[in-house]
């Protein structure tokens, strides 16, 4: 799941805050750069604050720079599963279980197909759905499966599409015993599940 420096620089500034924390003092310190450069009103003179030169400006922004990268952190980043020291590395599922969940999951999601939930992304029921998929997305992922960009949608329904679409491929070679063959599509599955995600936004 690799990604580009615009792709990642996108998630790191999505939220309001990390845009503020460091669009607002890198402004303010371009300005007072400004002031100090051409003689314009600085901003401490405007608002009677503390006097603070353009470089502290560019400091404080740094703070927005470090709250996006924890905001990024935290959002996208999957937690390592801890090994237990008993029993040794976690088991993978073999892929008849991971066949039955996947049928499991598209049952579901089949139902809500084609509902209001679906075509005007309330959360609520397909949020369920969608949670469950990605934990079965994982455990393809620790199977040695390729899976979708999952988490860079943003929507419920884009993610339900992108499950959808991924498993009603993989799937049927895993049920029928076929599992080199879907760890061989399973590239192309991913890219053509994430397209057709994005295609329903």
């Amino acid at each position: 799941m690799q990604e580009d420096r615009v792709t990642f620089f996108g998630r790191t500034y999505r939220g309001w805050r990390a845009k503020a924390l460091t669009g607002v003092p890198l402004v303010a310190g371009v300005y007072q750069f400004g002031c100090d450069q051409f003689g314009f009103p600085t901003i401490s003179t405007v608002y009677g604050m503390t006097p603070l030169p353009w470089w502290g400006w560019l400091l404080l922004a740094q703070v927005g720079v470090l709250y996006g990268l924890f905001e990024y952190v935290r959002l996208n980043v999957r937690p390592m599963k801890a090994v237990s020291l008993e029993g040794g590395a976690p088991e993978v599922r073999s892929d008849k279980s991971l066949a039955a969940s996947s049928i499991l999951i598209l049952r579901r999601l089949q139902a809500h197909q084609g509902t209001r939930a679906w075509i005007q992304n309330e959360r609520d029921p397909l949020a369920d759905v969608v949670r469950d998929g990605a934990s079965l997305l994982l455990t393809f992922e620790k199977a040695g499966f390729h899976v979708p960009d999952f988490f860079s949608l943003d929507l419920v329904h884009q993610r339900a599409a992108c499950l959808h679409a991924y498993l009603d491929v993989v799937m049927p070679l895993l049920r029928d015993g076929h599992g080199q063959e879907a760890r061989k599509l399973a590239f192309d599955a991913s890219r053509n599940a994430e397209k057709a995600a994005r295609g329903n936004g």
